[in-house]
């Protein structure tokens, strides 16, 4: 859950650098990019809750998360593999 909060804490704060700053970067991501990565943040921390109230097993939330992980990697990576 932790690590969700701080993923998305730092997508925001990508998001709040590309349009409120004038600083320049040599590699942005798209806004749809981390905006996906925000939700897959939520969604994170909503399989932590789940996890800690004890409506699921760990196994099964760690499957997921190896899911939402891959989503990430190849949205993060998508111009990089596919052009």
């Amino acid at each position: 859950m932790v690590l969700s909060g701080l993923w998305i804490l730092q997508n925001l704060k990508l998001f709040y650098y590309y349009h409120f700053t004038n600083l320049l970067f040599l590699f942005k991501l798209p806004d749809w990019v981390l905006v996906l990565n925000i939700i897959l943040g939520i969604t994170g921390i909503w399989l932590g809750k789940y996890v800690y109230k004890g409506f699921w097993v760990v196994k099964k939330v760690i499957m997921y998360s190896i899911i939402i992980l891959l989503i990430e990697f190849f949205t993060n990576n998508y111009y990089h593999l596919f052009y």
